[in-house]
């Protein structure tokens, strides 16, 4: 019973708050977070100004809710009363059977969570990042995207980077690939698009990279997403994205919102369905 009054407060708030539908009329669309300012389903000051741009975006009612904790609102969208949550990870853990991350805070204006690849020389005979312990990782650059980023993307992934010996830094995206044939480390990685520019030919018959093996691929997890069901249509999540991700030039008051609930975000970027997963692949 105990596990339930979350849920039945939440509950409760969502019922209360929810204005009698005429006949005909649509229905709110339902936002639930966990947050110590939000005082049941009565938003002022900044969550009032995200509810109105969010209602006047998707022409249709808004409703703003607070629930005890990321679980309590995970529990909330598994019962089908809220159409978006904020959660965290062991949250959404409650939930991935049904739900998919829609959004989530863009920590660098100049990064943002990148896709990062884990690559290393055929002939190692490493396979997945289980295969990496006592390596030594190598970087192509000093650049927050191009070395922060894709190692706390592993890191995640749960590569055994307590065990690693100490980090290689080459600058520039040949150079590091270079490094790694030459047997100067024992994994390179890099964000997509280093990947792309140094195993990219016009000749389709060849691949410049055939010696390489990829050993994983994705992002860094996410702290906080909001989150969707996974019947959510796809038109509807697009609209969700359009309308968030220029919150921050759009609607100042309603970003600064957003950012205290996914700290220290600047601005709101599309996040892939795992985002909030340890390991994805």
């Amino acid at each position: 019973m105990r596990n339930l009054l979350p849920l039945l407060t939440v509950t409760l708030l969502l019922g209360a708050a929810a204005p009698v539908q005429a006949q005909g009329a649509e229905a709110a669309f339902r936002v639930v977070v966990a947050d110590a300012g939000l005082t049941g389903c009565t938003a002022t000051g900044q969550a009032e100004a995200y509810r109105l741009h969010l209602e006047k975006r998707l022409e249709r009612p808004v409703s703003l809710c607070g629930a005890a904790d990321a679980t309590a609102a995970a529990a909330v969208l598994k019962a089908g009363k809220a159409d978006m949550v904020l959660l965290d990870p062991p949250a959404f853990d409650t939930v991935k059977d049904m739900a998919r991350a829609l959004l989530t805070g863009r920590v660098r204006a100049e990064t943002g969570r990148v896709m990062t690849m884990a690559l290393a020389l055929k002939r190692s005979g490493r396979k997945s990042l289980a295969d990496l312990t006592g390596a030594t990782p190598i970087v192509a650059g000093s650049a927050p995207t191009s070395k922060d980023v894709p190692m706390q993307a592993i890191v995640d992934a749960g590569a055994p980077v307590a065990s690693f010996k100490p980090l290689l830094v080459i600058e520039g995206d040949e150079p590091a690939f270079a490094a790694l044939r030459a047997g100067r480390g024992d994994v390179l990685v890099v964000n997509g698009s280093a990947r792309s520019r140094a195993c990219m030919t016009p000749d389709v018959k060849r691949d410049p990279c055939a010696d390489l093996t990829e050993l994983w691929r994705g992002r860094p997890r996410a702290a906080r997403a909001f989150v969707v069901s996974s019947k959510m249509p796809m038109g509807d999540r697009h609209q969700l994205i359009g309308i968030h991700i220029g919150l921050h030039f759009e609607a100042p008051a309603a970003m600064r919102y957003l950012a205290q609930l996914l700290p220290p975000a600047v601005a709101i970027d599309p996040a892939e369905a795992g985002a909030l997963l340890l390991a994805r692949r």
